[in-house]
């Protein structure tokens, strides 16, 4: 779906413009919401790249300042990590292929579940993917056979 904006320079005369203007945003990201609600759950996500591969537009001075950032911030992150993985129970759609795994039949299973996926972000965040045999990348590789598991 293409949204196309087009900008003016004319003020509006009164309110009731600015509350069209307003309608109108709200009836585009209704539209789009329910794009992604019916077309979305159609894509995978994957976007068939080798994992392995280091991708040509990587920057590592980026990279390493972002490693920077998440260790000084560790615990916000990893707290936010954690509320998001808790809320993912309230999507329909997210929380069926968790309970068709039977993997997660209880609340003590589920936690596992989740700090287990919290460790494998953590050395996300701190290994380097493309270094063969490393931490980082053996688990990227073991997330990616469980996730393509799933689809098949």
């Amino acid at each position: 779906m293409e949204v196309t904006v087009e900008l003016s320079t004319e003020r509006p005369n009164d309110n009731d413009s600015v509350i069209d203007l307003e309608e109108d945003e709200d009836s585009l990201a209704q539209s789009y919401l329910l794009t992604l609600k019916s077309e979305g759950s159609l894509h995978t996500g994957d976007n068939d790249s080798d994992p392995i591969v280091e991708p040509e537009w990587l920057d590592h001075a980026k990279l390493d300042r972002a490693r920077q950032l998440f260790k000084r911030n560790l615990f916000g992150l990893f707290f936010n990590h954690l509320c998001g993985l808790v809320l993912l129970v309230y999507v329909d759609t997210i929380l069926k292929p968790l309970l068709y795994t039977r993997n997660s039949r209880s609340v003590a299973q589920l936690f596992r579940r989740y700090l287990s996926t919290l460790s494998h972000i953590k050395l996300w965040y701190d290994g380097d993917f493309w270094t063969k045999d490393s931490p980082a990348r053996q688990s990227i590789l073991q997330v990616s056979i469980l996730i393509y598991n799933l689809f098949i």
